[in-house]
């Protein structure tokens, strides 16, 4: 099973594909698309265009289910206006599952279940790194 672990940063959906390795721990697929920027929240032609290209990337990697990295709605945490409108645009992709996991529950994951990132993975997807990672042990 393929898992898409998603942080929303901005205007742009940072990615990061996890599957079980063959002892049963997350391993990370490098591919060459880790980012998906809109470029204007304003254009519908923008709008579609982030759609058709986060909608593109699931189906042609396989991607079963996607878990997004909850934000705050309000207070000194919250996620942008942009950010929420990025996520509706991710849970309408067709065909995939799409699960949300709290920074709080990523924070204690990560102390209690893998030895962080792998090696060579950008930092800045660490984070979608460990939402898929979490989606992968929580269906065992």
């Amino acid at each position: 099973m393929r898992v898409c672990g998603v942080e929303l940063s901005g205007s742009e959906a940072r990615l990061a594909v996890v599957e079980l390795d063959h002892e049963g721990g997350p391993k990370y697929i490098e591919l060459d698309t880790k980012k998906i920027k809109l470029s204007n929240d304003k254009s519908s032609e923008a709008i579609k265009s982030f759609k058709s290209a986060i909608q593109s990337f699931a189906h042609e990697n396989a991607i079963e289910i996607v878990c997004i990295k909850d934000r705050a709605h309000k207070g000194r945490f919250a996620g942008g206006a942009i950010s929420f409108k990025l996520e509706s645009l991710i849970q309408s992709i067709d065909g995939c599952e799409i699960k949300f996991v709290s920074p709080q529950t990523l924070a204690s994951f990560e102390k209690k279940n893998y030895a962080g990132a792998p090696s060579g993975m950008p930092k800045y997807l660490k984070p979608a790194f460990s939402s898929a990672a979490f989606v992968l042990a929580s269906q065992e």
